[in-house]
């Protein structure tokens, strides 16, 4: 009876100690299940196609079969691939290039990001994933795959835009050359024949087409021939003056030629001072004058 009570306690202590290791055992057990759960549940909600594949021989790449995936296949790629658990990969889509990948991704432990991915399935034709690969424990094999091929589509609309307003603006920048054509008639002359309405835009193309073939050709006359031009405006006489004036600065002259009657009569309305243009009724008499003078 004497050593009763020492054992007595000893075993109290055992057992205590044990119930403490079980319920942090089932604590942790319970933190497990929740983390478990946790990851469940992201895995149910991402956008991304999440599927789980174990490649059964190792020495054969067509023995991958589905473990598991998640519903965002649905949304992604038409179909619920969760329905296919259980069946091989070349089952579910048929043979592709990319189950060597998926096979070298296991068998070396190293994931493998495999970029965008042209599908060759009859169950998403044309589809484009992108797709990365991540090893699992056992064999098995994590593949994200998300489908894109609207975001390309939205990508090649946006090129084929783009290049369309690049083909736009070329045609419109040979347009304003064709429309302010500048003609060489000898080291000195040069003629720009202008036919056509002159609005604000074209009047600044002429002036700096003017400008540039002056710096280039060194020429000292330039005729601007009106002819062609149907109605002359306060807007048409403003942006003459002006070309007038940006060639002066250069130490060149205008020559304005193809002044019809009720053209002169529309200047004489509108107060264009022209006192520094030399004037000539027709291209032909102003291309003489200027030779003349050369």
């Amino acid at each position: 009876m004497i050593d009763s009570a020492p054992t007595s306690a000893a075993l109290h202590d055992e057992i205590a100690a044990l119930r403490q290791q079980l319920a942090a055992s089932e604590r942790a057990h319970q933190q497990a299940e929740q983390r478990a759960q946790l990851y469940e549940a992201v895995v149910q909600q991402m956008p991304i196609v999440a599927s789980v594949w174990h490649l059964e021989q190792p020495d054969d790449l067509y023995s991958l079969r589905l473990v598991s995936a998640n519903p965002a296949c649905v949304y992604t790629a038409g179909f619920d691939l969760s329905t296919e658990v259980g069946r091989t990969m070349t089952d579910i889509f048929g043979p592709s290039k990319q189950q060597q990948v998926f096979a070298d991704v296991v068998l070396s432990g190293q994931p493998r990001y495999l970029g965008e991915v042209e599908s060759q399935s009859e169950r998403v034709p044309g589809a484009v994933f992108m797709i990365q690969a991540i090893p699992l424990p056992n064999n098995h094999l994590c593949i994200l795959s998300e489908n894109i091929t609207e975001r390309k589509r939205a990508e090649e609309a946006i090129r084929q835009r783009i290049a369309h307003e690049e083909t736009i603006r070329a045609q419109q920048a040979a347009l304003a050359e064709l429309s302010t054509p500048l003609i060489p008639i000898s080291d000195q002359v040069m003629v720009m024949p202008l036919i056509g309405a002159v609005d604000s835009r074209r009047a600044q193309q002429v002036i700096e087409t003017l400008l540039e073939g002056i710096a280039r050709s060194s020429a000292r006359i330039v005729i601007l021939d009106i002819t062609g031009v149907p109605v002359v405006d306060t807007q048409v006489a403003n942006g003459l003056l002006r070309a007038a004036q940006a060639v002066k600065l250069l130490g060149a002259q205008v020559l304005l030629t193809g002044i019809r009657p009720e053209v002169a009569q529309t200047l004489v309305g509108l107060g264009a001072d022209l006192s520094g243009i030399v004037t000539r009724g027709s291209l032909q008499t102003g291309i003489a004058y200027a030779i003349s003078r050369n």
